[in-house]
């Protein structure tokens, strides 16, 4: 047993590398691991070992993006100084690089516009807005005379009228009065009629006298006369009447007349004071303008900082209504940074997180 086994060993020892060519045995050549295996085998391994202790270190990833250095609050932004009204330079202040706080004057400017060539036009203007005050109250006086005019004309009407009233109303007692004394002269006609044919007819016959006759007579035509004289008088009064209604419709056009007239007076003396009025708003809204006109040929720096450019500089240079003059750059401005990324790398942006802008 011992002698076999040592055989076997010593059959095992022996090597059949240098009796025949591995490569001529293919079954040996399949079982051997190929070279190209075992190299991405092991770069496998070491890119799993880089994984695995990348994390565990710190890593930072960077995004591109476009944007601007500027002020977070735009008062500290630069700045243009820009002129209110229009015209020319007249003196310089200030260089550029020199520091200005607020209020600073920064330039003068002159008048360009020969509206506002006189030196006294705010004199002028004066003496015009007080000659319409003048104008106006004078106006207001004749206002209040109007009005106590058409008051008056009122009363005067109202006192007319019951004038004619009362005149109307008496006039009628008087023709029921002349009336009654009408019937009276006829009830009297009546009877001398009756006693004139009576003692007539006694004349006629012989049984009274001539003489007492033309008595009887007299009385006859008396009464007669009374009667048309009564009649005369009631037609006097009737056409009284007429003339005192016709009277009350003619006072009441007449005094209607004349309210009318000076109501119309009132209105265009009311027309006259609202344009009066106007006017002189009118003008002392051209005051008021002419006085700011007149405080805007200094130019004053909004703020505190350096004037870093004048764009316009030449002395005698005209300038137009809201042109910018000369840049202001705040002194203490507080740096923000204005940057647009893709959408793709929102996500990898948190608020309050630490970031490095280069």
């Amino acid at each position: 047993m011992k002698n076999e086994i040592t055989r076997k060993q010593e059959v095992t020892r022996q090597s059949i590398d240098d009796r025949l060519a591995e490569k001529q045995l293919y079954s040996l050549k399949i079982l051997r691991t190929p070279g190209l295996s075992i190299y991405l085998a092991r770069v496998l391994m070491v890119l799993s070992v880089i994984a695995v202790a990348s994390l565990f270190m710190p890593w930072q990833q960077n995004i591109r993006g476009r944007g601007k250095v500027t002020a977070l609050n735009p008062a500290n932004r630069p700045q243009t100084v820009q002129s209110v009204i229009p015209g020319q330079i007249k003196n310089w202040y200030v260089v550029e690089g020199q520091y200005v706080t607020a209020g600073d004057t920064l330039l003068e400017l002159g008048e360009t516009k020969d509206k506002y060539f006189d030196p006294q036009i705010l004199v002028r203007m004066g003496d015009q807005i007080d000659a319409k005050k003048s104008g106006l109250l004078a106006k207001e006086m004749k206002k209040e005379a109007y009005q106590n005019q058409i008051k008056f004309l009122d009363q005067s009407l109202t006192v007319k009228l019951q004038q004619t009233k009362n005149k109307i109303e008496q006039t009628k007692l008087k023709v029921d009065s002349d009336s009654l004394k009408l019937v009276a002269e006829q009830v009297n006609l009546e009877n001398q009629t009756s006693i004139f044919e009576r003692n007539k007819r006694r004349y006629d016959a012989g049984n009274i006298t001539r003489t007492k006759f033309q008595e009887m007579e007299t009385k006859y035509n008396e009464a007669r006369a009374k009667l048309n004289t009564q009649r005369n008088a009631l037609d006097q009064t009737r056409t009284d009447l007429a003339i005192a209604i016709t009277d009350l419709t003619g006072v009441q056009a007449e005094y209607a007349e004349k309210i009318s007239k000076a109501t119309s007076d009132l209105q265009a003396t009311l027309s006259e004071i609202n344009e009066a009025v106007a006017e002189i708003a009118k003008l002392e809204n051209e005051y008021s303008n002419v006085e700011v006109r007149r405080e805007q040929y200094y130019l004053k720096a909004p703020q505190s900082g350096y004037v870093v450019q004048a764009l316009k500089v030449g002395i005698g240079e005209n300038i137009k209504e809201g042109e910018a003059i000369v840049t202001i750059q705040p002194n203490e401005p507080d740096l923000a940074v204005e940057m647009y990324v893709r959408a793709m790398d929102v996500p990898l942006i948190q608020r309050e997180r630490k970031v490095r802008i280069e």
